[in-house]
This record gives structure tokens, sequence and C-alpha cells, in this order.
């Protein structure tokens, strides 16, 4: 995305925000700038509510899946989260009943004050 673009991607967040909780924060690992984490063990569904996010929440048609970075590993996901507040990977959010989790993420505060979040079903992990 251009930097123009990019500025402007804000001006549609009330066009496509909804309503969804935010469950839980992930852990950053102190030397992972990117927001590395440790997914909790705990059972999300005893998770309270947080708070309430008003922003987009984008569902994709069919599981996607993004490569990120050169020579990365693929990531699949089934929603984009476009936010104003940095969260790292491992945040937990519930919508429409689904606990989602956060498995990847960009950065775009420099160049328009938002980050994209992409999102996974938890009971996609197959360890979880």
């Amino acid at each position: 995305m251009d930097n123009l673009m990019l500025a402007q991607v804000r001006d549609i967040f009330p066009l496509l925000a909804v309503n969804f909780e935010l469950l839980q924060v992930g852990e950053s690992t102190p030397d992972d700038s990117t927001g590395g984490f440790s997914a909790p063990d705990d059972d999300a569904t005893d998770l309270t509510p947080i708070k309430q996010i008003c922003e987009p929440l984008i569902p994709e048609s069919k599981a996607q899946s993004m490569q990120m970075g050169a020579g990365g590993g693929f990531t699949n996901y089934v929603y984009q989260w476009f936010s104003l507040t940095d969260y790292p990977k491992g945040t937990l959010v519930l919508y429409a009943g689904i606990v989602l989790e956060v498995v990847e993420r960009e950065p775009y505060w420099e160049q328009g004050g938002f980050a994209i979040y992409y999102l996974q079903n938890r009971s996609d992990h197959s360890d979880l």
C-alpha cells in the first residue's frame, strides 16, 4: 500500500466497525520486536471479557494464507482486524461466539496510525 492510501485507511473505520470483546492480551517476549508470544494454556471459554471493542473485523470468505517476510513461513487466518491500539501476538478476542487469536500482525503506525492483525479461530490450533 502506498503512504497516501495508508493515511486514509482510518477514515473507513466507522464504516466497517463491528462490536466484539477483548478477552486476553498476548504475552510479548522482550527480545521480539514483532510481539512474539506464548499461547495461554487456560481455557479461553472461561475468560471474562476485558473490554468492548468497536473496530473493523473483516471475515475472509475462506481461510487465507499469508507469507510474512522474505522466505518466511505461511500463516493461515480467517479474519483481519484493523486497530488503533497496539496488541501483541497471542491476544484473544471473542466475536460471534468464536474465540479468535492474533497469529500475525502488520504495524502501520508511522504511515497511518493503525495495525492490521490476522486472526485464527482458536480451535484451528491442533495443540489447543
